[in-house]
């Protein structure tokens, strides 16, 4: 099976074997990174229909479901073997997060969680953690999904808005414990440059302007 890589920080990208998956429609989209982000489960095909078109009648929004995932499979020549990237029966439809793919949010989210998990008495002193900040913020190239929002569904604009602002988060803690080591270190260009960094993600907070001072 060929290698999907998908990034989501800054935009929407998607390549197989490095040729660009070209999306159809703002839908298609729209599903394919709700699947892929939310892969560990999977989704009532009724619930992704009303979360697509909620304002259609529940036929209507199934069969355009059905018309997005043929969509999607297409663009992805996809198949139905088990190393498919999207398993679909009658009632579900999955993301199968054991295809062969690398998607920039999930390494980002797995150096997050290995930095929470890791047994340390100050993160902002632990060289192993400052290292796992510094490929976070080198994966964070712009928020996730960069000005992208459905017209008609509110639920999936929520759960957009909710996913970049977590990840928002996470990346402005990674910088926070970059800065000061960085200084320690005397490391100043790297340092003035993740100060720089914190204060476009935020004009208005003081702290990354009294960083740069």
């Amino acid at each position: 099976m060929a290698t999907l890589s998908i990034s989501l920080f800054g935009g929407s990208t998607a390549t197989i074997d490095g040729s660009p998956v070209v999306f159809p429609t703002d839908k298609t989209l729209a599903l394919f990174a709700f699947l892929v982000v939310e892969s560990g489960k999977p989704h009532r095909r009724s619930t992704l229909a009303g979360y697509l078109w909620p304002d259609q009648s529940q036929d209507n929004a199934m069969q355009n479901l059905r018309q997005a995932l043929t969509l999607l499979r297409r663009a992805l020549n996809d198949n139905d073997d088990r190393s498919a990237y999207l398993f679909a029966d009658r009632q579900t439809v999955r993301f199968n997060p054991a295809s062969d793919f690398w998607m920039d949010v999930a390494e980002f989210r797995a150096l997050q969680a290995a930095c929470k998990e890791h047994n340390h008495r100050q993160p902002d002193r632990c060289l192993p953690c400052y290292l796992r900040c510094e490929k976070m913020i080198r994966l964070y190239q712009g928020e996730f999904l960069h000005q992208f929002l459905l017209g008609d569904s509110n639920y999936l604009n929520d759960w957009i808005v909710q996913t970049r602002e977590l990840l928002h988060r996470a990346a402005i803690d990674a910088l926070r414990v970059l800065i000061p080591v960085a200084e320690r270190r005397q490391e100043r260009q790297p340092a003035l440059e993740y100060a720089w960094r914190m204060i476009a993600m935020e004009p208005w907070r003081e702290e990354g302007h009294r960083q740069v001072m």
